[in-house]
């Protein structure tokens, strides 16, 4: 997962990497007119997401957190988490490619994710194509967009996330052929996401995201 807002405290994954904790639980609850009928409820579990640290080769620590998931959307492959902890000492959010910044066919790229689980992994790359397309079978078989880059990425490097060479995220690696390409959902279908959510404050200062009346409680069933 990728800290896309501090003051949000919401970190940014695949929908895929957090599908086991998402489940409906069927049961009876009285109706206005006395009736009891069985209905489906949504259950969404806590994720234990973490942050290790090194000196040298050796891992000295590990911070670990509680996260609810806040929002997702299965037919974009994509989920927000929510830490329960009030603050996050010592860390930075990913900054959003801001407005008017195009990106361009063969542009250096960075790829950072947990290959194989090897941790806060980073691999380079350029951009092969902006305009790709692909029918994802884990999304509803709904056609995706997807930027495709050469940085290569194998399995664990989902929910990770992709960077301009001047340090914007622009996507988050979905898929891909092991070792040889990667496709990554571009950050555009993040901001629809986010802005779906009423969360699009984590990239829009401007924006007042109470004024949403569909936003989703963290941690509640829906």
């Amino acid at each position: 997962g990728t800290l896309i807002s501090v003051r949000l405290r919401l970190i940014l994954t695949n929908f895929h990497c957090v599908a086991d904790k998402i489940s409906a639980v069927e049961r009876e609850e009285p109706q206005p007119d006395g009736t009891v009928r069985k209905v489906r409820r949504e259950k969404l579990d806590d994720v234990t997401v973490s942050q290790r640290a090194y000196k040298g080769f050796d891992r000295v620590g590990a911070a670990e957190y509680i996260a609810v998931v806040a929002v997702y959307k299965k037919k974009r492959d994509l989920a927000v988490l929510q830490l329960r902890a009030d603050a996050i000492p010592h860390t930075v959010e990913a900054r959003l490619l801001p407005e008017g910044r195009q990106l361009q066919r063969g542009e250096r790229v960075y790829l950072v994710g947990n290959p194989s689980m090897l941790d806060a992994s980073g691999a380079d790359g350029i951009i092969s194509s902006l305009s790709r397309t692909v029918e994802a079978p884990w999304a509803d078989n709904e056609r995706l967009p997807f930027i495709q880059t050469s940085a290569p990425a194998f399995g664990g490097s989902s929910g990770g996330a992709l960077f301009t060479a001047d340090g914007y995220f622009i996507g988050v690696p979905s898929a891909g052929i092991p070792g040889v390409l990667t496709l990554a959902i571009p950050y555009g279908v993040v901001k629809e996401v986010l802005r779906e959510g009423c969360l699009a404050s984590a990239f829009d200062p401007s924006a007042d995201d109470a004024k949403c009346s569909v936003r989703l409680v963290p941690g509640k069933e829906a």
